[in-house]
């Protein structure tokens, strides 16, 4: 007896429904969802380093130095508004100036940064998001340029708790742990 095989049919089936699964995809949706729930946590963990530990930098051979705390912070605040401010054409809070430790200051700024980014995703057009823009050397689009500033907000965050670590404090945990 001869076996019937629903391989082909049920590959045909799934091919043919690809564009109506992709045409029901909200990139700008789930983004902002990823978004959110990252900046909160960076929020959590920009609050974890007392105020004395936000002028801390971790000792290091390395050239250059390290940023201290509040270096940090304030750079994932501003790169990530930088990028929305790239791909929107929108204008971004105003930095602290350099030197900046004062704990209050320094999340006060991160605070604005995520209000902007909050106001300006919505406003993403999807023109934006598909045309070009360039990143010093690089050149992507709009939407990798947003994806590259949730990768790098993790990325430096992840930082930061390693600041906290070497202070003695424990980092809080992951919100999917």
């Amino acid at each position: 007896m001869r076996k019937i095989s629903l391989k082909a049919p049920l590959a045909l089936c799934a091919f043919l429904a690809l564009p109506l699964a992709a045409a029901e995809y909200d990139w700008k949706a789930d983004f902002a969802k990823h978004w959110k729930s990252s900046i909160a946590f960076t929020n959590t963990v920009a609050e974890m380093m007392p105020e004395e530990g936000y002028s801390y930098i971790p000792p290091s051979t390395a050239k250059p130095v390290e940023r201290n705390y509040a270096g940090q912070i304030i750079h994932i605040g501003r790169f990530n508004a930088g990028m929305f401010a790239l791909v929107t054409g929108m204008k971004p809070p105003e930095t602290p100036p350099q030197g900046t430790t004062d704990k209050a200051t320094v999340l006060k700024y991160l605070k604005e940064t995520a209000e902007f980014c909050d106001k300006a995703l919505p406003a993403v057009t999807e023109e934006q998001l598909s045309k070009t823009v360039k990143v010093g050397k690089y050149e992507m689009t709009g939407r990798d340029a947003l994806e590259g500033a949730y990768a790098h907000m993790a990325h430096t965050r992840g930082q930061c708790e390693v600041y906290l670590r070497l202070k003695n404090i424990t980092p809080p945990p992951y919100p999917f742990e």
